[in-house]
């Protein structure tokens, strides 16, 4: 499910996702979440409940709260140009791994020094500070067991539900511009191009795993050979 956080011009509300999916082609339904003061979200709340499926109001703290709204759309009794299709771009950071000694904060050791740290590591020795701060830091890490460190790596996902029309079947695994601006210096794969036919509708996922760099050899350019 998506968060497209889109704010409602003259009020404190904020539509946080909107999320659509269809149940073996016969309905569409689609699921809106916002927040904002819950005495708007109340008035909001009465101005649809008689043309949706269903609502739910939850208050939070500082009256507050987040209005669930579900409309539901009967594909057998519903014309092709009323029914919108719909496209959800989410830009996800699962958790990357990495040695303790590849943080910034240890870019300007040299390699002779990390390997030195590790050796005085491994042989059970200290590291004196006064040799070089920042070394003694790694030792220190090193020495409590600390080796890796958590970052997170963007994976841009696009959904695309539609209402009718033929399904675009596509190749992954070649080096290609996702459909956001992912801030930070990557380069982008697409990983993920798969299409599922439901009824008469279809949903067409695909995703861009980023990395600081994608070998150029290996993985080429979309039309540029065959991943």
């Amino acid at each position: 499910m998506a968060v497209n956080h889109k704010s409602v011009k003259g009020t404190g509300l904020c539509k946080l996702r909107s999320s659509i999916t269809s149940n073996d082609g016969t309905t569409l339904t689609e699921v809106e979440t916002w927040n904002g003061p819950y005495s708007e979200l109340k008035t909001k709340q009465l101005s649809v409940v008689l043309g949706v499926k269903g609502t739910n109001l939850v208050p939070t703290e500082a009256d507050h709260g987040i209005l669930t709204i579900t409309r539901e759309v009967d594909l057998s009794t519903t014309g092709d140009s009323t029914v919108p299709n719909q496209e959800i771009i989410e830009v996800l950071w699962p958790e990357l791994r990495k040695a303790v000694e590849t943080n910034l904060f240890f870019k300007d050791l040299t390699d002779a020094q990390i390997q030195s740290v590790k050796k005085s590591v491994a042989a059970g020795e200290a590291y004196s500070p006064e040799d070089d701060p920042v070394a003694a830091k790694l030792w220190s890490k090193l020495a409590r067991g600390n080796t890796e460190w958590s970052t997170g790596v963007p994976v841009v996902r696009r959904t695309t539900t539609k209402r009718t029309g033929k399904e675009t079947k596509g190749k992954a695994w070649y080096r290609d511009t996702p459909p956001v601006d992912v801030e930070g210096d990557w380069e982008f794969l697409k990983t993920v191009n798969e299409t599922r036919r439901d009824g008469k509708s279809y949903t067409q996922t695909e995703e861009w795993t980023g990395a600081e760099k994608w070998d150029e050899d290996l993985y080429p350019v979309a039309g540029g050979g065959d991943p």
